[in-house]
C-alpha cells in the first residue's frame, strides 16, 4: 500500500495547510570511540530513551510523515528505527547529502520531495536548527519559543505549509510545535 493512502491527515495538519515538513534530530549520541569515524557514531542508553519517548509522542498524536528522508549516519538510522513504529508505511531513503550539508543542503532536499503530503527529515544539528528556523515564519508561541531555547537531541519540529514542498521559501512555514523528549517525559 502507497505511503499515506487512506489514512487521515496528521493531526498537527490543519485544514488549510497544504503540507507538512517533519524535522526530527537524532537521539542523544555516544562520545565517539578512538579511531571511530563520527559517521559510525551510536546511540547511547538516553538515545535509545528518547527515541522510544518520540515514537509513543507521535503515535499518540497520529503523526505519519509519508516520506522520509535520512542522513546514512548511524545515529541517525537509530533514531529512524526506532520512531518509525508510529509511520512503519512511509517511503524511506537514506542519504549522505543530509550528513555533510548545511541548512540549505536539507531545504533542497526537501524541496525535492514535490508534491508528497509529509516528509520527514531526520539528521544533524546545527543544521536541523538552523532549517526550522529559517522556515519558520510564525508559528504556536511555545513552539517558537522552545526553538529559541535550543534543539535538543532527539527533538520533532513540525512546520506546515500553505505550498507543496517544491514550493516551500524561508519563512513560509508555520512552527505548530517542537517536540522534545525532555519535555514529554
Amino acid at each position: 500500500m502507497p505511503a499515506f493512502a487512506n489514512r487521515a491527515r496528521p493531526k498537527a495538519m490543519s485544514e488549510t495547510s497544504k503540507t507538512i515538513l517533519f524535522v526530527l534530530r537524532h537521539a542523544h549520541a555516544a562520545k565517539g570511540l578512538p579511531g571511530q569515524a563520527d559517521y559510525d557514531r551510536a546511540l547511547d542508553e538516553r538515545g535509545h530513551r528518547e527515541g522510544e519517548t518520540m515514537r509513543r509522542a507521535m503515535e499518540a498524536r497520529g503523526l505519519r510523515p509519508a516520506r522520509v528522508l535520512c542522513s546514512g549516519a548511524a545515529r541517525t538510522r537509530q533514531t529512524l528505527g526506532l520512531v518509525e513504529g508510529a509511520f512503519p508505511c512511509a517511503a524511506t531513503e537514506f542519504t549522505d547529502e543530509i550528513y555533510f550539508g548545511d541548512e540549505r543542503v536539507y531545504l533542497r532536499k526537501a524541496r525535492e520531495a514535490g508534491d508528497a503530503p509529509s516528509l520527514m527529515l531526520v539528521g544533524h544539528n546545527p543544521m536541523m536548527a538552523d532549517l526550522v528556523a529559517l522556515l519558520a515564519g510564525r508559528g504556536d508561541d511555545e513552539a517558537m519559543r522552545h526553538l529559541a531555547e535550543g534543539f535538543p537531541p532527539g527533538t520533532l519540529a513540525i512546520l506546515e505549509f500553505a505550498t507543496p514542498l517544491s514550493e516551500i521559501r524561508e519563512g513560509s512555514g508555520v512552527l505548530t510545535a517542537q517536540l522534545e523528549p525532555r519535555r514529554l517525559a
